[in-house]
């Protein structure tokens, strides 16, 4: 095990070099765990032992450079500034897929649900979503819009829960990359797409959606089109 400043040194040094890094083990990505470890693609879920990595992930997604997001493998995920302006490009085009109804109709309620009441909590969301005839499934189309980059969470200030329901919800733009990056014009779809895939380690030979269920939709309108 690395000293606690050599550890959070090495981290921030991987997470500049390659873009992003898990929080929690993977035997295919580093993390910010097997960092810590001395062991890059250490793997396990959460235990006493990775606690000390989500301890430092959430110091450092307090840096003016990073975010901490759902991303590789739809996996808690640090993201570097560098990788900002492909993430929003992909989110925008994912709002407009998902307004549009491209991602099904229970995915365009939900979103146009926190578009039109930006902080809703997720007890109203998922009360509001039921009522709406949704039905089953709305932690499934929340982690679907989560993933797809439409939507994102702040905690909300009557409750140090992190559960779902104890969340508030806005749409992209209220969240710290749009912010951050302002109204600059986006990288082309298709290169944020390369951006994201040169991220990804060498030879691994899962599929991009695989890795990144953010660009489920992208390629989906790209092999339809034959673009």
């Amino acid at each position: 095990m690395l000293r606690k400043t050599e550890s959070r040194k090495r981290v921030e040094e991987e997470l500049e070099e390659r873009g992003m890094l898990l929080v929690e083990g993977s035997n295919e990505f580093p993390s910010v765990a097997g960092l810590q470890a001395d062991n890059p693609g250490k793997v396990g879920g959460f235990s006493w032992d990775s606690a000390p990595a989500h301890a430092l992930a959430q110091g450092l997604a307090q840096d003016r450079e990073v975010v901490r997001l759902n991303l590789y493998r739809g996996k808690d995920t640090l993201v570097h500034q560098r990788l900002w302006p492909a993430l929003n490009s992909i989110a925008t085009f994912n709002v407009e897929s998902v307004s549009s109804g491209a991602a099904g109709l229970k995915p365009k309620k939900l979103y146009f649900a926190v578009q039109d009441d930006p902080g809703i909590s997720g007890e109203e969301l998922k009360s509001e979503f039921e009522q709406d005839g949704g039905g089953r499934g709305y932690g499934f189309v929340l982690a679907d819009l989560q993933a797809l980059l439409c939507i994102v969470n702040e905690a909300r200030t009557d409750t140090p829960s992190a559960l779902p329901s104890d969340l508030v919800w806005y749409h992209w733009k209220r969240g710290r990359v749009s912010r951050m990056l302002g109204s600059g014009e986006p990288p082309p779809i298709k290169d944020a797409i390369k951006i994201m895939m040169s991220a990804a380690l060498p030879g691994t030979k899962s599929k991009p959606v695989a890795l990144f269920p953010c660009l489920k939709l992208a390629i989906k309108a790209s092999s339809e089109t034959g673009n």
